[in-house]
């Protein structure tokens, strides 16, 4: 995704929505490519609370500095396992403090293979 010269942001959310069987299983990272950082989202969420992490299904939260909500110790009974608006593993605002226009990643890694998923939507929001 490329975006154009906003000015000056305050605030980075990252609006995400895959499709996936198993939660546990997922990576997820945002990348300034122009700046080079990278914000780690989602890794293996429920680990290591449970041996293999969430067993449960799907993602469809917003990824956001000021939630309360860690997405890491989400695991919801019913989909989606990861929902609402949930903290991210790293900050997100540094990689926005430079300048967010540019080229922007979400890499969605799946670390075990046994459950096909896919990416259905991502978004980024400046304020």
């Amino acid at each position: 995704m490329t975006i154009p010269d906003l000015g000056g942001v305050t605030r980075l959310r990252v609006h995400v929505t895959i499709d996936h069987g198993l939660v546990g299983d997922l990576i997820v990272e945002l990348e300034h490519v122009d700046s080079e950082r990278v914000a780690l989202l989602l890794d293996a969420p429920g680990h290591p609370i449970t041996e293999y992490g969430c067993d449960k299904a799907n993602v469809n939260c917003v990824f956001d500095d000021t939630a309360v909500l860690e997405a890491e110790l989400m695991c919801n009974p019913t989909p989606p396992a990861i929902g609402g608006t949930v903290l991210p593993i790293d900050p997100l605002l540094p990689l926005a403090l430079d300048a967010v226009d540019g080229t922007w990643e979400l890499s969605v890694y799946d670390e075990i293979f046994e459950v096909q998923g896919r990416l259905l939507r991502w978004c980024l929001e400046f304020r």
